[in-house]
């Protein structure tokens, strides 16, 4: 199971995702065929939207911050995408670390 399949199915599990589509819209930030349909061609959701996923869950960290959830699928996320940066992306690797670690809770 992916990273995002495992985010929408505890998300789910929590009763925070009423469906795929609301995962979709809320979570993702895309349309609401979104998730369903990368999950149907098993194509990987790409930086930005694994960028609105950790901010997403960031918000849900505001919100509720005694939440282990939340806190817990954030870093899987921003642990995530920083495996996945290298220096032909965005920033570096050095870069992108340092400010998941400016989001991540000391």
């Amino acid at each position: 199971m992916s990273l995002i399949e495992s985010t929408y199915q505890k998300l789910s599990d929590y009763n925070d995702c009423s469906s795929s589509e609301d995962f979709s819209i809320r979570y993702l930030r895309r349309s609401k065929s979104y998730y369903r349909t990368i999950k149907a061609m098993g194509k990987e959701p790409s930086y930005e939207v694994l960028c609105n996923l950790m901010m997403e869950l960031e918000k849900k960290i505001d919100e509720y911050p005694r939440n282990m959830l939340y806190r817990n699928l954030s870093l899987n996320v921003a642990s995530n995408l920083v495996s996945k940066i290298n220096v032909r992306n965005v920033c570096s690797k050095t870069t992108f670390r340092t400010s998941v670690l400016g989001v991540e809770p000391s």
